[in-house]
């Protein structure tokens, strides 16, 4: 529907726990919505009609032109037009670019590619997360450290448990307590709390 309620696409695809795992339509994102039809997907445009037919096993939203689709149980990336710009070649990749950059899995190890599928951090982490606020969390010996775009570590492996920066912050746990490091490392709030949450609006949700 539009902004007055009126339908712009009739009610024709099936929304629910169930049937989405053979139809299912979802949310607008850079002009198209993803769409599964009989186990496949592709995508729409605002009219309802396709704009690259469905033919993946997967796909996920656009974002920074590309969309990541999965292809015998391989993971790449097409453009608006339904062109691989990234291959089905990964074991795992991120759902969407974030900062340009999307982390994918190679023989069991983690890095990054740009937009342009160019793989810019060598596969070396064990697990890797989305960069936020310039900084991306990695895992390395079931410890937790950031690293930059460059693929420096620029806080070491050493957190049991760490989270993404938000605001210029992010939670960690020492000694079984939470507190906040900076994007250097150093304690912002000390661990002093049994729990907390991301700051959002200057202010985070902490218990203690």
């Amino acid at each position: 529907i539009d902004t007055t309620g009126k339908f712009v696409i009739a009610p024709q695809f099936e929304f629910d726990l169930i049937s989405i795992l053979r139809d299912g339509a979802y949310q607008f994102s850079e002009g198209m919505a993803r769409i599964a039809i009989a186990h496949e997907w592709g995508y729409i445009d605002k009219d309802g009609d396709f704009l690259i037919s469905p033919q993946y096993e997967g796909a996920e939203n656009f974002s920074e032109g590309l969309a990541r689709v999965e292809l015998d149980q391989r993971y790449g990336y097409i453009d608006n037009t339904g062109t691989f710009v990234v291959k089905p070649k990964y074991e795992s990749a991120a759902p969407c670019f974030s900062e340009s950059l999307a982390n994918v899995e190679i023989d069991q190890k983690h890095g990054y590619i740009n937009v342009a599928g160019t793989l810019v951090i060598d596969p070396q982490f064990d697990s890797a997360d989305q960069f936020n606020e310039g900084l991306a969390r990695i895992t390395m010996d079931h410890k937790y450290g950031f690293i930059d775009k460059t693929g420096a570590i620029v806080i070491p492996a050493e957190f049991d448990v760490a989270h993404t920066f938000q605001q210029g912050l992010a939670r960690v746990r020492i000694d079984e307590r939470y507190g906040y490091i900076k994007p250097n490392g150093e304690l912002a709030i000390p661990a002093k709390f049994d729990d907390t949450f991301s700051f959002t609006e200057g202010i985070a949700l902490v218990r203690n």
